[in-house]
């Protein structure tokens, strides 16, 4: 078992004020069985209601509402946790083996697929790295250039995007190759952002690989939240009154606390 601490700060600044916000939050770790969180703050700046509950896929919420006007929306979250091995031992669901509107497969991706000529003996779990490591190869790191409405046949298309991108179109030939697979927010180690990686159904547990990164997770990945694709499981969503341009900031930082 090892320790690590983490904090999370995202910033939004609007360049006119707004009113009336109503936000959906997933920026706290999941209550899952490779984690064990330690402590933990969390803070909302200026909120008016704050509460907690859990979606359909099993991920914290937070949500809540800011009334009154405000030129940004600030939160903060950081705390300690212990973590196994990445294995998550439950059942399988059917919906990670379908499509959705963000990892639907184009007829380029079965050809994608088709040309890894990957061993039909394979593990799920080796078939996957594999996958992983040919989408890493293919997509260049690209910020900017992708949203998170870009679908993974658009991204196997252009050869660019960010780690949502490299997570689509991994799940969706994973899907193509008969393997479950979901998509993760959350934190990894070291300073940065929130990112993002896929967990794959193999043995009877989820497995976690980062195609970003063309690895399989063990330790140093925290875990907010899965589903489907990315719009199941957005950190920060939100809807207010006063239609204006907005500037966001995130920071993160996961650090092992070595006896």
């Amino acid at each position: 078992m090892r320790r690590f601490s983490y904090s999370f700060e995202t910033q939004v600044v609007f360049d006119s004020p707004v009113s009336q916000h109503h936000f959906l939050l997933r920026s706290l770790p999941n209550f899952c069985r490779f984690q064990t969180i330690l402590s933990e703050t969390f803070f909302v700046e200026g909120v008016e209601s704050l509460r907690y509950a859990f979606d359909a896929f099993g991920n914290r919420l937070q949500y809540g509402f800011i009334l009154s006007p405000k030129e940004r929306f600030a939160i903060m979250a950081s705390g300690t946790l212990d973590q196994r091995p990445y294995r998550i031992i439950e059942e399988n669901n059917p919906v990670f083996f379908q499509p959705t509107a963000l990892t639907k497969p184009a007829p380029e991706a079965r050809a994608f697929l088709d040309s890894l000529a990957l061993d039909p003996a394979l593990p799920p779990l080796e078939k996957a790295l594999s996958i992983a490591r040919a989408v890493h190869a293919r997509i260049a790191y690209t910020p900017g250039y992708t949203s998170t409405y870009t679908t993974a046949a658009e991204v196997l298309a252009s050869g660019k995007g960010v780690c949502q991108d490299y997570a689509h179109l991994s799940i969706a030939l994973c899907r193509l190759a008969g393997i479950s697979a979901r998509y993760v927010n959350g934190l990894m180690a070291g300073e940065g952002a929130s990112h993002a990686w896929i967990e794959v159904y193999a043995n009877g547990m989820w497995r976690g690989i980062d195609p970003t990164n063309e690895q399989l997770i063990d330790y140093g990945y925290i875990k907010f939240s899965h589903g489907r694709d990315f719009s199941d499981c957005p950190i920060n969503r939100g809807v207010m009154s006063g239609a204006t341009g907005q500037t966001v900031e995130v920071r993160a930082s996961v650090r092992e606390l070595v006896p």
